[in-house]
């Protein structure tokens, strides 16, 4: 039986990606704002998860709306959710 669940506040959803975008460049255009621990495309959305929750937040001002490949990148929080298994410690951070 898994715990409850809590949002990942450290894990952004870009939508809007031109379907060519390679998860480096994400990493480029994203490491502007923070340390990136893992940056990700599938087809034409990805996630990029930072270290902290400021980084995040940085980067969602600033990238939300900013054209990149031609396209107007969507820039969220993501909503995605982290299961906390009973008698496990609670990661510091956990991708997902």
């Amino acid at each position: 039986m898994n715990g409850p669940t809590k949002i990942v506040k450290t894990k952004l959803f870009i939508g809007n990606l031109d379907p060519a975008t390679r998860p480096d460049e994400l990493n480029e255009l994203f490491s502007t704002f923070g340390s990136i621990l893992e940056a990700s495309v599938i087809k034409d959305y990805g996630f990029v998860h930072y270290g902290s929750i400021e980084e995040a937040e940085k980067a969602v001002l600033a990238l939300n709306n900013k054209e990149f490949h031609g396209k107007r990148l969507r820039v969220e929080l993501s909503t995605s959710t982290v299961r906390h298994r009973p008698g496990q410690p609670e990661p510091a951070s956990a991708l997902r």
